[in-house]
């Protein structure tokens, strides 16, 4: 066990390590420089995302296939927490507070469908190019899209339309399903914007 723990530590990449650790330290002293209560804060969230990185590390990745249902499950039960219990801040519902931390689930979500869907593609294969496993991919992507547009929150939800087109794309789907995907998206697309709020509108 201790030996392979060492030897994934040594096969961490070394040079992101290091660029991370650069970004990190110049981030942390533009803060310091604000604020010393954001500065604190920073630190607290730094901590969490060493100890995620950590624990990443020493994962076996092919535990993640176990843990995908489960963790995208829970992702969308704080999803529908953002929506009873969230904090409203100009007109949109995006955070949650856990102890005393505040948590954007919709940034967990990226990770999780994006983890759920890789494994989607991977228990299909061999069956890349039929219908059910483009619908399953998109079964799996909507739920929390349209969870993610009700906060509403249209640049994540943009964010995991581009994830499941890419994953789409990566996993084999025949040209012919990506070109009637792209045709409804056609469709759609100018009934967007009688959608979108005020400042969407004018962001865009």
């Amino acid at each position: 066990m201790r030996g392979t723990a060492l030897g994934r530590l040594h096969n961490l990449d070394r040079l992101q390590l290091l660029l991370t650790g650069m970004l990190v330290t110049l981030g942390l002293m533009t803060v310091y420089s604000a604020s010393t209560v954001d500065f604190r804060k920073q630190l607290l969230s730094l901590g969490v995302a060493a100890a995620a990185y950590v624990l990443a590390a020493f994962t076996d990745y092919r535990r993640l296939a176990r843990l995908a249902l489960p963790a995208y499950a829970a992702c969308l039960l704080l999803l529908l927490a953002v929506h009873f219990l969230g904090h409203s801040a100009l007109g949109a519902k995006r955070w949650i507070s856990i102890a005393g931390f505040p948590l954007e689930p919709s940034e967990l979500c990226k990770v999780c469908v994006l983890v759920v869907l890789a494994r989607h593609f991977a228990v299909r294969e061999g069956r890349e190019r039929q219908l059910w496993t483009a619908l399953g991919a998109i079964a799996l992507a909507v739920p929390p899209l349209i969870l993610i547009l009700a906060q509403p929150d249209l640049g994540t939800a943009m964010v995991f339309a581009a994830l499941l087109a890419g994953l789409l794309f990566l996993g084999g789907t025949s040209r012919l399903q990506l070109a009637a995907l792209v045709a409804l998206v056609a469709v759609v697309a100018p009934i967007v914007p009688h959608l979108l709020h005020g400042y969407q509108k004018q962001r865009l």
